[in-house]
């Protein structure tokens, strides 16, 4: 009996360990999001770290923490080949990752608005133009 209120405790500890466990990296991971959308409605090659410290409420060792960690982490591309300024305290983005968010949040902002831009094929060579002039093709000049 008393064997098997130990393994009932042990038990309890064990689920209690890791409910407390996820519940920090959830905190983890809620926290490192709110900081990628601050850095990404920024939309600037140089981000400083005292706007996401005042947003956050933290200090700058955890931000740089969190920012470090997420540059290692494949879900925030955006902040692949980025770093940290310490003397500045900036982040710096790596401008090609931001070029790529910039024309995909464009074409985001398309579809939403319903402007998405229509494609005309043409006879000749088969390239597809978007329909800005719409009497010949922007590769061919053969007439649409």
């Amino acid at each position: 009996m008393l064997i098997w209120m130990w393994l009932v405790i042990e038990l309890i500890v064990i689920v209690g360990g890791l409910f407390l466990l996820s519940y920090f990296l959830n905190k983890k991971r809620k926290r490192q999001s709110q900081i990628y959308s601050i850095i990404v409605e920024a939309d600037s090659e140089i981000v400083p770290i005292q706007e996401i410290m005042s947003a956050l409420q933290m200090d700058f060792s955890a931000i740089c923490k969190d920012i470090n960690a997420m540059c290692i982490n494949w879900r925030y591309s955006l902040l692949r080949n980025s770093h940290i300024d310490i003397g500045r305290q900036n982040l710096v983005l790596s401008k090609e990752r931001l070029e790529k968010l910039r024309k995909k949040t464009q074409l985001q902002k398309r579809k939403q608005s319903g402007k998405e831009p229509t494609l005309i094929e043409c006879k000749h060579c088969g390239a597809k133009n978007q329909n800005r002039n719409g009497n010949e093709c922007e590769y061919c000049g053969s007439p649409l």
